[in-house]
């Protein structure tokens, strides 16, 4: 079988099969394949289109006794013109021109050699290399495109003239095309100009009709404007009313709900009631309160019937807490057990409420006192505490002087460590007008100062 490559500098090809008697004549002493069996493997290998005629060899010794290497020359001729793109002709169509490179009948040399291997008195061909050009023989003319023709020829004269005749029809049809678009845009030019007259004369009669139209809606617009501004105004005014209102209720109602924390959580503050696990089992709790400092409260829990059961609880005040997602009780007393030390036996959920680190309480006030839930131990409580001392702050409003004045002083802090300077001055005034001689109104006294001095600082 032949594998041929036209288009690289050096093709190979891979000769078998052509086995022959006998040997050429040859001037070298070395022996060499017969003639005929060289040249019909060239001719096998050259494409279709190209002859091999008379065939020279030239055999070289190999490297062993059995094998040569034949070099060999053979005189090649094309069976058709073979031809090669000359130039391109821009129209319609485009048109490719050929020149023929190799005429019919024309001789050329070649140049190659091929393997040859002697068993006995047969040979064997392989591996024949030809030199050869690139594009060299070119191709036939059937392998260019349809709108390819040979420079010369009758058929390329003709496409030439039938691209030349193309081209002055499509410039007559041009010139057509452009006279009848002339006349076309003359009608149109002059259709345009009677129908911009009209127009205009139609415009000039709906522009003073829009400006009677205009001045008339003016005036009734000007007209609804000022009537709805002054609804607008009454309504805004009745809605700022209703707002003020109610923000100052508002006000009033956050103000008291302060109060009301703030003297539920003063120091001496007493409540009793039951904690009530997840299984409805009850246990009795006093709650006393002992430490307050603006939102930071501290505070005692014992069990009346097991006196050594105690917790102590510190924690904030939040003053501006929402109501619970499990109920309207408003949590705004947050505590968690002071104590560092954990259960090492597992005891109930009391015990851990009394003797464990691991215990968190929120409350919120109520009527009765103060309500809300307990976590400790893994497991929940709920808490239920009344004022010992009537309603929330009645046992610190009962009492001494100076608990009272206490409270107000608290109030007053918190007040300021929220930045509302105008309240806080009004506790701390009230606490020394209805407390002088208590140690609170003296430190009252203190703060107002203080915020004076800080109010004329910033003034300047």
């Amino acid at each position: 079988m032949l594998s041929r490559n036209y288009g690289c500098l050096l093709l190979l090809a891979a000769v078998s099969g052509f086995v022959l008697q006998g040997c050429g004549e040859t001037k070298s002493k070395v022996q060499c394949p017969p003639k005929e069996q060289v040249l019909e493997a060239v001719r096998n290998f050259l494409p279709p289109y190209l002859s091999a005629g008379t065939i020279e060899l030239d055999p070289v010794a190999g490297d062993s006794g059995n094998a040569v290497k034949v070099n060999f020359k053979v005189e090649v001729s094309p069976k058709e013109d073979l031809c090669q793109v000359s130039h391109s002709m821009e129209g319609t169509p485009r048109l490719t021109m050929l020149r023929v490179v190799q005429a019919v009948g024309s001789k050329s040399s070649l140049y190659g050699s091929v393997a040859a291997t002697r068993m006995v008195d047969k040979w064997t061909l392989d591996a024949l290399q030809v030199q050869i050009s690139p594009g060299y023989f070119g191709q036939l003319r059937a392998a260019f495109s349809g709108n390819s023709y040979v420079e010369g020829t009758a058929e390329a004269k003709a496409a030439i003239e039938q691209q030349a005749e193309n081209a002055r029809q499509a410039a007559k049809a041009a010139r057509a095309a452009a006279e009848a678009a002339a006349i076309k845009q003359k009608a149109d030019d002059e259709a345009a100009a009677l129908k911009k007259k009209t127009d205009d004369e139609q415009a000039e009669r709906d522009e003073k009709k829009r400006k009677a139209d205009e001045e008339r809606a003016e005036k009734d617009k000007k007209e609804r404007e000022a009537k709805a501004k002054a609804d607008f105004d009454r309504k805004k005014a009745e809605a700022e009313a209703v707002a003020k209102k109610l923000e100052e209720e508002r006000q009033a109602k956050k103000e008291a709900e302060r109060q009301r924390l703030i003297l539920a959580t003063v120091p001496g503050a007493s409540y009793l009631g039951t904690l009530v696990d997840e299984k409805d089992k009850r246990q009795r709790v006093r709650l006393v309160f002992t430490e307050q400092k603006g939102a930071l409260v501290r505070a005692e829990a014992s069990n009346p019937d097991h006196p050594p059961w105690k917790q102590r609880f510190t924690g904030e005040l939040i003053f501006d807490a929402e109501p619970a997602r499990d109920g309207d009780v408003v949590y705004s007393i947050k505590m968690s057990a002071e104590t560092r030390e954990r259960m090492r036996d597992r005891g109930d959920v009391f015990h851990y409420f009394f003797l464990s680190s691991d215990c968190h309480l929120q409350l919120g006030v109520t009527e009765e006192g103060l309500a809300g839930k307990a976590k400790t131990g893994g497991s929940g409580l709920q808490v239920t505490l009344q004022s010992e001392g009537g309603a929330p702050g009645a046992a610190s409003q009962a009492g001494t002087g100076e608990v009272s004045a206490q409270a107000l002083l608290n109030l007053g802090d918190s007040y300021r460590q929220n930045k509302l300077l105008d309240k806080a001055l009004i506790q701390y005034h009230k606490l020394v007008e209805k407390y002088p001689d208590t140690s609170a109104a003296r430190s009252a006294k203190e703060r107002i100062a203080e915020i004076e001095r800080e109010s004329a600082g910033n003034r300047k």
